[in-house]
């Protein structure tokens, strides 16, 4: 009797990769020492995809202020911007937080602002930081007067 061959073909061979990788992340995903060791590996593939969601949640939060601002006629601070995104997301707290665990902070220039996050280094006022684009303080005569 003859032994049967054991043929690999390279679509058999990358599926059987495919699935120990997927099998790997899995377990890293699942298992938070294995998380925490492989972390520093897996940062410099996460961190490009973390600028564009955070550059995003930026414009996005700085989109609401604006709105905010036009409606209420209160001009936001960066102390009160925790308590816009609670009201943005009333019911997710890590919302708060940007991909580095880190809170977003409120810039302000004049009669602009930005909505920014300190990147990757965790700190504010670096060449890493993430800011949304500028939003002009529009703030009506009288708070119930619409604004053309």
């Amino acid at each position: 009797m003859k032994a049967p061959r054991v043929i690999f073909s390279p679509v058999g061979l990358a599926g059987l990769i495919a699935k120990v990788v997927i099998a790997v992340a899995l377990l890293v995903l699942i298992a938070p020492p294995l998380r925490a060791r492989a972390e520093p590996f897996v940062r410099p593939l996460t961190t490009p995809v973390h600028r564009v969601m955070t550059r995003d949640r930026v414009n996005s939060l700085a989109r609401y202020l604006a709105v905010e601002v036009r409606v209420t006629g209160h001009a936001p601070q960066d102390r009160e911007l925790r308590a816009v995104l609670h009201r943005m997301f009333p019911k997710r707290k890590e919302q708060a937080l940007d991909p580095w665990g880190q809170r977003y902070y409120l810039r302000r220039r004049m009669q602009k602002f930005q909505v920014g996050s300190a990147g990757p280094d965790q700190r504010r006022g670096t060449r890493d930081d993430i800011l949304s684009n500028e939003q002009e303080i529009v703030i009506p005569r009288h708070p119930t007067e619409e604004i053309q």
